[in-house]
């Protein structure tokens, strides 16, 4: 009867450590799933993040520089106001909010973004030349996920 009791107490005890075992390894692998989605989340979002600022700069060029016609055109939809403008001594800047899917919101709705995209369109030295700084952030923490600059020579105006 003794002997049978110690056999039941090892298989016991090798039970505790398989499943010891089991639940640590099961542990590791819950930390890579994990790991990997925010690394694939963060991934989306540089790809939606680089499109867009690509886009706001074929739009700079295609407007010479004017930031009327960029905020119309970066405008979603048929809503007007959905590019904040503010203007300053040779600076313009336009922000345009976005949900998580990069679908645009208005202005209004701010406190609902999860990313931002600000445009600062400034002259330098020389009047011809107006650079465009592009920076794509998240709205809450302000983590830059992409910024572009790009200077365009401004062609004269019929």
């Amino acid at each position: 009867m003794n002997n049978n009791a110690r056999k039941t107490g090892l298989f016991l005890m090798e039970l505790i450590i398989a499943i010891l075992f089991f639940s640590l390894a099961a542990t590791i692998c819950i930390q890579l799933f994990v790991k990997s989605h925010m690394i694939s989340e963060r991934s989306i979002a540089l790809n939606h993040s680089i499109l867009l600022a690509q886009n706001t700069a074929e739009i700079f060029y295609a407007t010479n520089g004017d930031p009327e016609k960029m905020a119309s055109l970066l405008g979603c939809g048929e809503s007007s106001g959905t590019a904040a403008i503010a203007d300053s001594d040779n600076t313009s800047t336009l922000t345009l909010f976005y949900t998580d899917k990069f679908d645009c919101l208005d202005p209004a709705e701010a406190a609902s973004a999860v990313f931002q995209q600000t445009i600062s369109l400034y002259a330098d030295s020389d009047p011809a030349l107006i650079t465009c700084h592009i920076v794509i952030s998240e709205f809450s923490s302000g983590d830059v996920i992409y910024s572009l600059d790009t200077t365009l020579f401004q062609r004269s105006r019929p």
